[in-house]
C-alpha cells in the first residue's frame, strides 16, 4: 500500500486537489456549436482548476460557465455555490461516451 508521501511524489500538479463529488451545472457550447446546460459532479477541484465528466463533449479552448455546490450531501441549506468562468485545457474520451474535461478558472464568485 502506498503512503501519502509516495502519492504526492507522483503528483504533477502545482496545487493540491480535493477529490470530492461536488454537484455542478455546466453551461457552454458543444463541439457542434450548440448551446447546452448539463448537470454533473466534479471529480476534483483545486484553487485554479477542476476536472469533471459530462455529455456533450467540448473542445480544448472552449469557455464554460460552471456553478458548483461546495457540499456533497443533500443538505443544500448549509452549502455555498460557486460560479466560475473557465477555459477547457484538456479533454478525454471516457467509458460510456462521456467526455472528461480539465478546465482552469479565475475569480470564483460565491453565490
Amino acid at each position: 500500500m502506498s503512503s501519502l508521501n509516495d502519492l504526492q511524489a507522483f503528483e504533477r500538479r502545482r496545487k493540491p486537489r480535493i477529490y470530492n463529488p461536488f454537484p455542478a451545472v455546466v453551461r457552454g457550447v458543444n463541439k457542434d456549436g450548440q448551446d447546452f446546460e448539463v448537470r454533473t459532479v466534479l471529480d476534483n477541484l483545486s484553487a485554479d482548476g477542476l476536472y469533471l465528466r459530462m455529455i456533450p463533449c467540448v473542445e480544448k479552448g472552449t469557455r464554460l460557465i460552471i456553478i458548483f455546490e461546495l457540499s456533497s450531501s443533500s443538505d443544500q441549506v448549509n452549502s455555498a455555490n460557486v460560479r466560475v468562468q473557465s477555459r477547457v485545457v484538456r479533454t478525454d474520451q471516457t467509458v460510456g461516451g462521456s467526455c472528461g474535461v480539465a478546465a482552469t478558472y479565475t475569480s470564483p464568485k460565491f453565490l
